[in-house]
């Protein structure tokens, strides 16, 4: 799930940066360690069985606590098989999905909160062949597709954009240099919709991606994204243009 709020505008906004990733290779192996503002860590493992052969299992872990394992592994014919479990803050299955390329494919398995099975989808393809709703207690039954629930801000995306817009500065460097430009801020909006993991990929100019940063981390609270009735980590992006008249 991801979410991309509209154009932020500043007409006339300390750094803070994202450590850079690691990679260390032995042979057939490599390992990455990265950790993004102490809020999650990814731990990428490799795997290799052939030249052509390799399956990459990418752990996040987010307070501590392991949250979601990805396995990409591409086959010798050509094709990447992708395999996601992700787990609940309780420790409790969330949900298990499969991947052949970009589209869904094979068993799809959604779980509640005390971690029973409640949606069973099988794909081909990316084309949804069956659905199936587990009760708790009874008989099963054909259902939906998993419902999937984006963010919700108050007042909505004029809302945020109202926020950035008065709270942000132009950095006096950056104007007396006529520096100007779009950054692109990342960031997680977690399962109590909290703003977690803000950073920039590509910074136009260190002061700009700095305040830019600064005023989305202290966005309040969204209202949670949702995936088959759960809480869900929702990735989102804001792009905040600086111009100079």
């Amino acid at each position: 799930m991801k979410c991309l709020f509209a154009l932020a505008l500043l007409t006339l906004s300390g750094t803070v940066a994202a450590q850079q990733p690691t990679k260390t290779f032995y042979l057939d192996y490599a390992f990455q360690e990265i950790f993004v503002n102490n809020d999650v860590a990814y731990i990428v493992d490799r795997y290799a069985t052939a030249p052509v052969n390799w399956t990459d299992s990418v752990f996040t872990v987010a307070g501590g606590d392991l949250r979601q394992v990805v396995q990409t592994s591409r086959q010798s014919q050509g094709d990447t098989l992708v395999r996601t479990t992700q787990w609940q803050a309780n420790g409790r299955l969330q949900w298990q999905e499969e991947k052949r390329g970009k589209h869904l494919h094979g068993p799809q398995l959604y779980y509640n909160e005390a971690g029973q099975l409640r949606h069973r989808h099988l794909y081909v393809a990316g084309a949804l062949r069956s659905t199936e709703c587990v009760p708790v207690a009874g008989t099963s039954r054909t259902c939906q597709e998993v419902e999937i629930t984006l963010p919700q801000y108050p007042g909505g995306q004029e809302g945020i954009l109202r926020y950035i817009a008065e709270r942000l500065h132009y950095p006096a460097d950056a104007l007396s240099g006529r520096k100007q430009g779009k950054v692109l801020v990342y960031f997680v909006i977690d399962e109590t919709g909290q703003v977690r993991n803000v950073h920039v990929k590509d910074s136009i100019f260190p002061s700009l991606s700095a305040e830019s940063i600064r005023v989305v981390k202290g966005l309040p609270r969204f209202g949670p994204g949702r995936k088959a009735g759960l809480p869900v980590p929702v990735r989102c992006a804001v792009p905040v243009t600086f111009n100079i008249n």
